[in-house]
């Protein structure tokens, strides 16, 4: 009995300390290449939120003009409200006009205009909520506009803080326009 017991012993063989270093520095190089990839992957699917979220803005100003012959950027005169947890801060730029000139509210309300969704979903808001991005700040102000004086056009905007580089950030940033267009102006992922 004493022989087996010796026999077991001696074959029971493990992984040298060498060996065990060797298979930890290569998974240690295989993560090194794949977590920006994923990073990259997680940011690129995040972009849907602008897509759909100017898709909608779109929609409903579309709907308004039908109704009124000229856009808006009021969320509120336009029937548009986000829901969610928003990354992007999504809408027009501070100081942009309502319009249009001629817009009169079925209940007769006048409309101050919400210009972007960092008013319309402040952080925390009852609604919805605007997440901080990858620096940790509120989405910064939308560049987009509505272009002329009689209301015939539009472009809104989305930007975001999607990946956070050395303490910097590029915001991501949308615009879509009357006719449907959808640009990236800015890519924050690259």
């Amino acid at each position: 009995m004493d022989q087996k017991v010796a026999t077991l012993v001696k074959n029971n063989k493990g992984f040298s300390l060498v060996e065990l270093m060797v298979v930890v520095a290569i998974i240690g190089v295989l993560a090194t290449i794949a977590i920006p990839r994923v990073n990259k992957f997680i940011a690129k699917s995040r972009q849907s939120e602008a897509q759909v979220n100017l898709s909608s803005i779109y929609t409903f100003n579309k709907n308004f003009f039908l109704e009124y012959q000229g856009y808006t950027n009021s969320f509120d005169a336009m029937g548009y409200q986000s829901e969610g947890n928003l990354r992007y801060n999504i809408g027009w730029a501070v100081g942009a006009a309502v319009g249009p000139v001629n817009y009169t509210s079925l209940t007769g309300k006048a409309y101050a205009g919400n210009t972007d969704t960092l008013t319309d979903c402040p952080q925390g808001g009852a609604v919805c909520q605007t997440l901080m991005g990858a620096d940790n700040q509120l989405p910064r102000a939308v560049s987009g506009t509505l272009l002329a004086a009689d209301f015939t056009s539009f472009v809104a905007g989305a930007n975001a803080c999607l990946v956070s580089s050395g303490g910097g950030c590029t915001d991501d940033q949308w615009t879509m326009n009357q006719d449907k267009s959808l640009r990236n102006t800015q890519s924050g992922i690259d």
